[in-house]
């Protein structure tokens, strides 16, 4: 276990792992590529799972707008 790990919150690399990192471009590609696209170099703190729900909902309008 790494010194700066959290108290109960051993590291494994087992199945689960493994399959959440090879999981990943499929499960968040659409909104890391909107991000990209929109982003143009800002930074954007979302604070919640409710602020990246809106931010992303406000990229997939503004999409929308562009190829109107």
């Amino acid at each position: 276990m790494r010194p700066d790990s959290a108290p109960g919150c051993p590291e494994r690399i087992d199945f689960g792992f493994y399959k959440f990192v090879w999981d990943y471009p499929k499960r968040r590609g659409e909104a890391i590529q909107m991000l990209d696209s929109l982003s143009a170099g800002r930074v954007i703190t979302l604070r919640s799972q409710a602020e990246v729900n809106r931010y992303l909902i406000s990229l997939k309008q503004n999409l929308a707008l562009k190829s109107d």
